[in-house]
């Protein structure tokens, strides 16, 4: 257990975040970022965070180094190989930064190996009762925090809990990712080149079709990683559709290259304006998109925690995940679920099916209702 608070801070100059999370997880740790930041403001601090993720927070000033684990899905021998390889560069590097202090934010193998190797005197992890006994070896700081402190709690704040069991204080604990210059621009052009502008531009100007650009949209989400968390295609289809006809606004559909080609499909059964950017963004150009977006639109996925950190109000709709967990909460908020009394059970999906009723059942009179009463402070109903 946690023998010592927190070291001086004269006598931390380096320190490494460890947060081998999903990108929700990332935009939960910047708290603890921040935090750290005003405790140690002299301090170097650095993050080791999966492939993609260091776009995230390019543009974070208390931070000062991101790393990047390489692919842990690779199979075969080659690929193994590479694999094994990138990771010993990475661990000398790590071990050449002479990190005073690293801290691991989640319960991974991977990432308590990468603490163990990168040979910093003090590392800190949250002690799991029922993990593995062998994780704990390799952490010489462990953090106990209260059973009350479970899954119910804002993500953001447990991982603030494991630096205040070390003396760290936080008085600024929502989610805030930072927008850089270059991304805004970039993102501007884009979509001028679709024929919108952005929401707080003021002035339109005729394109070169002599039609005016459209300052009515919000930005969309229908995809996850898993399908369990998603919503069925026919109920974007007709909520995009009301949108069009009842608000005049249009849809601007995010999402990853791999989800290029189902937004391309859902966008051609929509009757109203649709313009997919799925695939034309990098994390940092979706985060100063959702920031010039007036409201953020999905299921559960990245988008809407990105959406929440950059100041934009979101709707969610969640299914069988723990809502209470991960949403932002506040006025700029709000959650839709079902009336199922089973949920969130935290399940893949019913009976293996890869599918969640809590979804399927879900109305679009239930959506629209919630999603109306949002757009009336944002916009003007026709």
């Amino acid at each position: 257990m946690l023998k010592n608070k927190f070291i001086h801070k004269d006598n931390v100059r380096r320190i490494l975040l460890v947060q081998l999370g999903d990108i929700g997880d990332v935009v939960c740790t910047s708290p603890t970022i921040r935090a750290l930041k005003v405790a140690c403001p002299n301090a170097k601090l650095s993050l080791l965070l999966r492939p993609g993720h260091a776009d995230l927070v390019s543009a974070d000033p208390a931070v000062h180094q991101v790393f990047e684990v390489g692919h842990s899905d690779e199979s075969g021998g080659e690929r193994f190989a590479k694999r094994m390889i990138s990771d010993l560069k990475l661990i000398r590097k790590l071990r050449q930064e002479r990190f005073d202090m690293v801290i691991d934010l989640r319960a991974d193998d991977r990432g308590a190996f990468m603490t163990r190797l990168t040979g910093s005197p003090i590392r800190v992890a949250q002690y799991y009762r029922n993990g593995p006994f062998w994780r704990h070896f390799l952490f010489n700081r462990l953090v106990e925090l209260p059973p009350e402190r479970g899954r119910a709690e804002n993500a953001a704040r447990q991982s603030l809990a494991i630096i205040q069991a070390l003396g760290v204080e936080a008085q600024d604990v929502e989610p805030r990712i930072f927008v850089s210059d270059v991304a805004l621009k970039t993102v501007r052009m884009l979509l001028g080149q679709k024929g919108l502008i952005p929401y707080q531009n003021q002035g339109q100007k005729m394109d070169s079709t002599g039609e005016m650009p459209t300052q009515r949209w919000i930005t969309v989400n229908p995809f996850a990683r898993w399908s369990y968390k998603e919503w069925h295609d026919e109920n974007w289809i007709h909520l995009f559709d009301w949108l069009w006809s009842s608000w005049r606004i249009a849809v601007v559909m995010i999402g990853s290259w791999e989800e290029s080609q189902r937004s391309s499909r859902i966008s051609e059964k929509v009757k109203g304006l649709v313009i997919s950017l799925a695939g034309l963004t990098n994390l940092a150009e979706l985060a100063a998109l959702l920031s010039i977006s007036p409201m953020h639109v999905g299921v559960d996925s990245a988008a809407p925690h990105i959406a929440a950190a950059v100041g934009t109000p979101t709707l969610s709709l969640y299914g069988p995940t723990d809502w209470r967990y991960w949403n932002q909460g506040g006025d700029l908020h709000r959650v839709v679920v079902s009336d199922m009394g089973c949920i969130p059970c935290r399940r893949k999906g019913c009976e293996d099916s890869g599918r969640s009723r809590c979804l399927d059942v879900l109305g679009t009179d239930k959506v629209q209702d919630a999603l109306e009463e949002m757009l009336e402070m944002r916009f003007n109903k026709l």
